[in-house]
């Protein structure tokens, strides 16, 4: 999808305004698009959460009622493991999210520069492309999830080869600590760097501009190159700290309405909730990878 010329540059607050405006002026559809996959899900999860997880909700529950007893609770126990039909939820949540995203991006895309695509053409153009979104989609989740892993096995090694150099048989609790927090702030970093990166890659393969890697690539390129990066690593802050505050709240609703006894509202509130902030976290998304994209293509020209 092409950026339209002469398209103004936006900042991080009017990427979020125009996420925000584009959710609010196309409510009902873009409420659907995702809905629809999201309220068959939850309700496939909420069965299986009552089939497979009520037995380990109610040995923690047994346990804490009852403290003494607690030595008998083992949850590596067999009868408490994942079922088929948790691993079954989780294989569809693969097909599920992805697709639905993917059209929300593929909506949002053809909102942002002008155009209205129907229902069914973004859903045929999600469809052709999910493979390419699952496959960005693991794969940076994967390489964030290596990254830490990587600095946490590195840093171990430093300390295991200074206290064999410097004769101590354990790790101090310094050292101990300072592993804890160099792994916290990689975590921390990574993640923050992973919504830039994993937002851009993941627009541009449902949106069909490049294959798994290339989206890969050349949202790696477009977000940190040296001018950007910054301006890439306050996007995904912010895009944490506004999920992060939209499920509180969410949630916060959920156990209002619990509380006067309203369990069936409770738990409308907290989907609607939730969708919304899944449609934010898309358009946001494919807005951002719109500006990247422009900006990329002024610095060439």
């Amino acid at each position: 999808m092409d950026v339209p010329q002469g398209a103004r540059l936006l900042s991080i607050g009017e990427i979020f305004d125009r996420a925000i405006s584009v959710l609010f002026r196309n409510f009902l559809s873009l409420t659907f698009c995702f809905g629809a996959f999201l309220l068959p899900y939850s309700l496939l999860l909420s069965w299986v959460e009552r089939s497979s997880s009520g037995k380990v909700f109610g040995a923690i529950g047994s346990a804490i009622a009852h403290p003494g007893r607690s030595t008998n609770l083992n949850l590596l126990n067999p009868a408490y493991r994942l079922d088929a039909n948790a691993w079954w939820l989780m294989a569809l949540g693969l097909v599920i999210f992805p697709l639905a995203g993917a059209m929300l991006v593929v909506s949002t895309a053809g909102i942002v520069n002008g155009d209205r695509p129907s229902l069914s053409s973004s859903i045929r153009r999600a469809f052709w492309r999910w493979p390419h979104a699952v496959g960005v989609l693991l794969l940076s989740v994967g390489g964030v999830a290596g990254g830490i892993f990587t600095v946490a096995a590195t840093y171990f090694i430093w300390i295991v080869i200074w206290d064999v150099t410097t004769n101590q048989a354990t790790f101090s609790d310094s050292a101990a600590m300072v592993y804890v927090v160099v792994v916290c702030l990689a975590t921390f970093a990574l993640a923050i760097a992973w919504i830039p990166w994993g937002a851009c890659a993941f627009s541009a393969a449902a949106l069909g501009e490049f294959g798994v890697f290339g989206a890969l690539r050349n949202a790696w390129k477009a977000c940190f190159r040296r001018s950007i990066a910054v301006r890439s690593l306050l996007f995904g802050f912010g895009m944490w700290a506004i999920v992060l505050v939209g499920i509180l709240f969410s949630y916060v609703l959920a156990a209002i309405g619990i509380a006067i006894h309203q369990i069936n509202a409770a738990a409308v509130v907290r989907l609607v909730a939730l969708t919304e902030i899944a449609v934010f976290v898309n358009a946001a998304g494919a807005v951002f990878y719109l500006d990247a994209k422009a900006r990329e293509q002024r610095t060439t020209t």
